[in-house]
């Protein structure tokens, strides 16, 4: 109910920016520009490398990196890809 209510909502939002893009440009492309816009939704995350330095991701790319190292400590795959460990240790 709430679903198809929202996709009605938003079907009315698109006939509107379609009716006035002729007479209304700046509208369409706000409209435009609001929906391609990339929004980074994890923050900044800070690590600690086996030396003791800690290190501070804020790109999208070093956070990802960040992520990978700490799934491929905590979970230990056999060659059959079957999952063998999960440690919850990790802190």
């Amino acid at each position: 109910m709430v679903r198809k209510q929202t996709r009605l909502l938003e079907r009315k939002e698109q006939c509107e920016v379609a009716k006035q893009s002729k007479s209304n440009p700046k509208k369409f492309w706000y409209y435009v520009n609001s929906k391609s816009k990339l929004h980074t939704k994890i923050g900044d995350i800070k690590s600690t490398r086996s030396d003791g330095q800690v290190l501070v991701a804020t790109a999208d790319d070093d956070k990802a990196n960040v992520l990978g190292d700490f799934l491929r400590m905590c979970i230990h795959v056999n060659r059959w890809g079957s999952l063998i460990n999960f440690h919850t240790d990790i802190q």
